[in-house]
């Protein structure tokens, strides 16, 4: 199914599982479909180079790093979902990339450059989410599983209503 145009929305991944939240509570025998979370959260796939410089220049996203190899970006998937799905997005499109394939080459070059000019954004498959105002990444969440739900929220909230951040976690 696609949501506004060129963008497919489709993917089969399903996050299944138990372990820890990162903020001190458990996550047992949850289930993600993600088909359903995108139609119904309205997060959009990014597929190619010009959808990814559309996305990161609008005047405000959010673009979540999907890596379905990673245990921790699973467990980060289903908090970040939560905490997207609990908040005023005022209108603010949220899209996902999945690097589980390497063939978005366009954003892991993106991702060598931003640790080029801030050494301490690393990307380790991790359910890193980036947010993104008028083309300028102005925060990060590297480790949302270990952040936890609440800092998580915090993070998105306080972006939401003053713009910069810390690029780090």
């Amino acid at each position: 199914m696609a949501l506004d145009g060129a963008m497919d929305t489709t993917c089969s991944m399903v996050f299944t599982g138990s372990g820890s939240d990162g903020g001190g509570g458990e996550i047992e025998n949850n289930r993600i479909d993600i088909v359903d979370v995108c139609v119904t959260m309205g997060i959009k796939f990014i597929h190619t180079e010009d959808e990814f410089l559309a996305a990161i220049n609008l005047p405000k996203s959010i673009i979540y790093l999907l890596v379905d190899w990673s245990g921790p970006e699973r467990i980060s998937r289903k908090l970040v979902f939560d905490v997207l799905d609990n908040i005023d997005l005022r209108s603010i499109q949220v899209y996902q990339i999945d690097c589980s394939k390497g063939d978005v080459n366009f954003v892991e070059d993106w991702l060598i450059n931003q640790v080029k000019i801030t050494p301490e954004f690393l990307y380790g498959g991790w359910g890193e989410t980036l947010l993104f105002a008028d083309g300028v990444l102005v925060d990060v969440m590297q480790h949302p599983f270990k952040l936890g739900y609440e800092l998580v929220k915090l993070k998105i909230d306080g972006w939401l209503g003053e713009g910069v951040k810390n690029p780090v976690d």
